[in-house]
C-alpha cells in the first residue's frame, strides 16, 4: 500500500500467481458463470454478476452473506480500458440493484464514491499467470 505523491490518493496493490493461462485468468473476471464462483470473502455468494465487459460497458455484481447478516450488496464496475487478455480497468461504484450510485451514508463507512482499478494478466513460464 502506498500513497501517491501526487495527489492524496492510497493506492493498494496486490499480486497472485495462477496456475492458469492469461486467457483463462482473464475468464474469471469476463465470464459471469466463472465469477460467481469465486467473487466475494469467504463465506460469502455472488448472487448477482451481469457482465458487459466493453470500453463504455458496465457491469453489475454482488455479494451476499445472509446467514452472516450480510444483505445482497451491489457493484457496478464501468469500464475504460478491456485489453484482452492482458489489462483490464474499470472504475468500481457501490450500487443499488439497478446501477444507481449509493449516497455516502448507504456505503461502507470511509468507501469513496469511485475506486479505479487496474488488473493486468502477465505470462508466466509453464502456462502460468501473474495477476496484479
Amino acid at each position: 500500500m502506498t500513497e501517491d505523491s501526487t495527489s492524496s490518493e492510497l493506492i493498494v496493490e496486490a499480486t497472485r500467481e495462477l496456475d492458469a493461462p492469461p486467457a483463462v485468468a482473464w475468464r474469471s473476471w469476463t465470464d459471469a458463470a466463472i465469477l460467481q464462483r469465486w467473487w466475494g470473502p469467504t463465506g460469502f455468494t455472488c448472487p448477482t454478476a451481469d457482465l458487459d465487459v466493453r470500453v463504455g460497458g458496465t457491469s453489475i455484481v454482488s455479494m451476499s452473506a445472509p446467514e452472516l447478516g450480510f444483505p445482497e450488496m451491489f457493484s457496478s464496475w464501468d469500464y475504460t480500458r478491456v485489453d484482452e487478455p492482458d489489462r483490464l480497468e474499470f472504475v468500481f461504484r457501490f450500487t443499488d440493484e439497478h446501477g444507481a450510485p449509493l449516497p455516502e451514508t448507504a456505503r461502507p463507512p470511509g468507501v469513496p464514491a469511485e475506486v479505479a482499478h487496474t488488473i493486468t494478466f502477465g505470462a508466466l513460464p509453464d502456462g502460468r499467470t501473474r495477476m496484479r
